[in-house]
Formats: C-alpha cells, structure tokens, sequence
C-alpha cells in the first residue's frame, strides 16, 4: 500500500486547492504527506541572495500548509529544491 503522498506545489491559491483532499486521504489511510517546492534556478542565476530569498519564502507557505494539515491530525515533511519547476 502507499505510505507518503508528495504534494507538489507551485506558490499559487490554485495548486493549494488540493489540501484539502490530501489532508482527507493521508488522514484516512494515515500517512505521510510531503510538501515540495522546486526553486526555478535559472530565474535567479548569478543572484543567489534573491534566490535564498525565494527558498526561504517558499519554506515560510510550505510549513503554513504543514501547520493546516498537522490540524487536520496529518504529519507533513517540507522540502524545497533547486531546478526546473514542470510545466
């Protein structure tokens, strides 16, 4: 059976509209969920302090959700990356 749901997210309203589905889900089949944030590399190439900016913002609404969804009584795991988000 599964044992961690990843949530990929992008920063906007829309991709945080599946919340409250996964939060349903990994609820009742009491697993994991693990947020992901994928910091675009190449906006932010040779800048890195407006790139350190960007990971640290994207942590600061990737640990909101982990607080929403530890409410809803679900442990999450945040984790951002370097690279090219997918379209």
């Amino acid at each position: 059976m599964f044992s961690k749901i990843l949530v990929p997210l992008d920063g906007t309203r829309g991709s945080e509209a599946i919340i409250p589905f996964v939060a349903r889900i990994a609820a009742g089949l009491g697993i994991r969920v693990v947020l992901l944030t994928v910091v675009h590399m190449k906006e932010f190439a040779g800048r890195s302090g407006l790139y350190d900016r960007m990971e640290r913002e994207a942590l600061e609404r990737l640990e909101r959700i982990k607080r929403l969804l530890r409410d809803e009584g679900v442990t999450a795991d945040v984790v951002t990356a370097p690279g090219e988000p997918g379209e």
